[in-house]
């Protein structure tokens, strides 16, 4: 396995897992002013089933207004080597902004594992997120709605509502949703590694309140950079093992640390 083709897994790795940051959640909902996310977008329906409301307890969560902490496991593959990620991360969104931070061990052979830290927090339409691993950190801006915090977020072809689902001993709705990755949001993934391609990929959460506490989702890439073209796969899996409202004071605090490591404006 080439140089090039170790870059394109750094690139998805670190795609993969802000994914969570703002799209495993729906939290893209809150991004934009009057957004409904994906599947509001495409008709479908995200409260839970009739009859079911009147068992379910009133939430502490819903969208617009969450804490979830998850388990998370993210795996990359290009022809036959693959690249695990697993680790948790703590995703929330309020009327003041969205924020995120976690903790992943990445093995890449035959290097073994290696563990990435970030954090990461939305302001007004600006992202802020810090990486660290290997003892270096490296803070960037990005618009909030930049195609590089969204893997599995493109065009949606479809959304539909599966059923019934079940999380945290709440009642919820399965939801599946599939679209495809153009070559403008692909760019934006790889950055400066200055590839194009294409992809497609669909996603599957269960949704309770307008927040999703469970989530599977597969990608298919084709790339090329400098020259080499590369197939990728990417499944990415998330479980919530618990879901409370909003922290303004753990936002800020992640907005401040986020926004120290971000390079200086020139």
């Amino acid at each position: 396995m080439g140089k090039v083709a170790y870059l394109v897994l750094a690139v998805l790795i670190v795609g993969a897992a802000l994914y969570f940051l703002y799209t495993a959640q729906s939290a893209a909902r809150s991004l934009a002013p009057g957004g409904g996310g994906p599947a509001a977008e495409a008709g479908v329906s995200t409260t839970a089933a009739a009859g079911a409301s009147a068992t379910t307890p009133r939430l502490p969560f819903g969208g617009g207004n969450y804490e979830v902490n998850y388990t998370v496991s993210v795996t990359v593959s290009i022809g036959g080597v693959s690249v695990s990620m697993r680790g948790w991360s703590v995703e929330g969104a309020g009327p003041l902004g969205n924020y995120s931070f976690g903790v992943f061990y990445v093995s890449v052979p035959p290097r073994g594992p290696l563990r990435v830290e970030y954090k990461a927090a939305t302001e007004g339409r600006t992202a802020y997120v810090v990486t660290c691993a290997g003892g270096q950190c490296q803070g960037e801006m990005k618009p909030a709605n930049s195609s590089s915090l969204y893997l599995l977020r493109g065009e949606v072809a479809s959304a539909r509502s599966l059923g019934p689902c079940s999380a945290l001993g709440y009642t919820g709705v399965e939801v599946e949703e599939s679209g495809r990755l153009t070559q403008g949001q692909v760019a934006q993934l790889l950055g400066d590694l200055g590839g194009n391609g294409t992809g497609t990929y669909t996603v599957r959460r269960c949704e309770v309140n307008g927040v999703a506490l469970k989530s599977v989702g597969t990608a298919y890439l084709n790339v090329t950079v400098y020259g080499q073209r590369l197939t990728v796969a990417v499944s990415v899996e998330s479980a919530a093992v618990s879901a409370g409202p909003f922290d303004g004071e753990r936002y800020r605090r992640v907005l401040a640390e986020a926004k120290a490591a971000a390079p200086a404006k020139a």
